[in-house]
């Protein structure tokens, strides 16, 4: 299952939104049921994407609020904003 967030930034926010998403990797990491992440990042359209992966649907309910909390506090304090945050199951995953 994934969590896919999606963000709006300025081009002069996008560095500061970096480093606010690293600074929270380890929190995310130690969720029940994580099973890694990524950042996206378009610099010219201003726009950020985080995709996170947990082990089943219950894991990813169960860290839902507190992934509220993380994601919150990294928009505000890189001057993101959040556009949507969606759940997804995955059908096919491929790659090392």
């Amino acid at each position: 299952h994934a969590r896919v967030s999606f963000y709006d930034a300025s081009a002069e926010n996008v560095d500061a939104g970096i480093e606010q998403f690293r600074g929270v990797q380890s929190n995310v990491q130690q969720m029940q049921g994580n099973q890694g992440g990524m950042l996206l990042i378009d610099r010219e359209g201003g726009k950020a994407i985080t995709v996170t992966f947990w082990d089943s649907a219950d894991d990813l309910q169960a860290t839902s609020q507190q992934a509220d909390q993380l994601r919150q506090q990294v928009a505000n304090t890189a001057g993101l904003s959040i556009r949507s945050v969606e759940g997804y199951e995955v059908a096919v995953q491929f790659g090392p």
